[in-house]
């Protein structure tokens, strides 16, 4: 294990393998622990890099009232590459990790080689977060399936575990929300206490800031080669943004693993390693 100073931020990290740099980017309720299980696998034929992003465990904690806003995580990982001589890498991404490697690979396409994203809860790429009236009226028009996803998400899972943190019951809200997106994951205690050891930063991206603007634009301007996986017990949301994004993005191809949720490195990681490398031994 080491630390960079990457954009001002020192960031824990873990290095191993040798080959073309592959760089793993966890999800919100995460950290480089997300990816043990896959690293060694991609580490068989690459070097691997699993960081934990700013304010994840071990890092400095987030402050109160601070926000977690994907486009400094974005410039996190720009440096990264950068100091560690990881660039161009192939970004592997989970969940809002994948939403950073998209910003990464639009602003500094020159830093990537590759992507493949899990299930990237892009949504301003659909409407503004949070959504008007306005914008969720045009969803229905536009999308029906994606539009019935999203009410369900916010019903189920976005309004409640909102509620939850903005009363300071952090705990409760990370149980619900790992909830909704894996049942498995929920049920298990130490990815239950990695997601608590997260907790301060989601709560922080959701009461405060996380977002900012993606377009379909911006998606079409994504030249890299891309694999989009997803689970096929994921939520709905997850699975049509995935459809989406494949439809925009010039150079994308998509896998579904069966039988697994949203958290499927953790879940399936011989799987997901297995189609990982299938997909970077061709570029």
């Amino acid at each position: 294990m080491a630390t960079i100073l990457a954009n001002g931020t020192k960031l824990d990290f873990e290095d191993r393998g040798r080959g073309d740099p592959v760089v793993l980017v966890h999800g919100d309720v995460g950290d480089r622990r997300s990816w043990v299980a896959v690293a060694p696998v991609l580490a068989r034929s690459h070097r691997v890099l699993a960081y934990s992003r700013r304010h994840h465990w071990p890092n400095e904690a987030i402050r109160p009232g601070e926000g977690s806003l994907l486009d400094v995580h974005a410039a996190d990982l720009v440096a990264l590459l950068e100091e560690a001589g990881a660039a161009p890498a192939h970004l592997v991404g989970h969940s809002f990790g994948a939403c950073v490697a998209m910003l990464v690979a639009r602003d500094r396409p020159d830093l990537v080689r590759s992507l493949v994203l899990v299930e990237p809860p892009m949504l301003p790429l659909v409407m503004r977060v949070p959504p008007t009236p306005e914008d969720l009226e045009r969803l229905a028009k536009d999308d029906p399936l994606l539009s019935r996803a999203v009410d369900e998400l916010m019903a189920r899972c976005l309004a409640p575990t909102i509620a939850d943190f903005a009363r300071g019951d952090v705990p409760s809200g990370i149980a619900r929300f790992l909830a909704y997106h894996g049942e498995r994951q929920a049920a298990d205690p130490a990815r239950l206490a990695q997601a608590n050891d997260n907790g301060a930063v989601m709560a922080g991206a959701l009461l405060v800031g996380h977002f900012s603007p993606f377009t379909e634009r911006d998606a079409r301007s994504i030249m890299a080669p891309t694999l989009l996986v997803t689970g096929s017990q994921s939520p709905p949301y997850l699975r049509r943004l995935a459809e989406r994004l494949v439809a925009l993005l010039p150079r994308a191809e998509r896998i579904d693993l069966p039988g697994v949720g949203h958290f499927l490195p953790e879940e399936a990681p011989e799987a997901f390693g297995k189609a990982a490398l299938g997909f970077l031994a061709r570029r």
